[in-house]
């Protein structure tokens, strides 16, 4: 299945978001119960967490985070105190 545009792709009822490095990229998926394998040729990507459609019917979605970059928190990033300035 090919990378959309908007960096995801639809597989039973189910958008799962991917890095956008991938968009137009055509992806080999392994389906399991509880998860998605990513492969491009027999490269693994990545794995996500499998998603299922509501039982009435609708769509739903995955949203993944690139494990490459870093949220920011305070915690990340030090501060300085009145302590350290003198």
């Amino acid at each position: 299945m090919r990378v959309s545009r908007s960096g995801g792709v639809t597989l039973r009822k189910v958008f799962y978001t991917v890095p956008s490095r991938l968009i137009g990229h055509r992806l080999r998926v392994r389906l399991y119960d509880e998860r998605l394998d990513l492969f491009i040729g027999g490269t693994h990507l990545m794995t996500l967490q499998r998603g299922r459609a509501h039982a009435s019917g609708k769509h739903d979605q995955v949203v993944t985070k690139d494990p490459r970059k870093r949220a920011c928190s305070s915690s990340s990033s030090p501060r300085a105190t009145s302590a350290d300035r003198s």
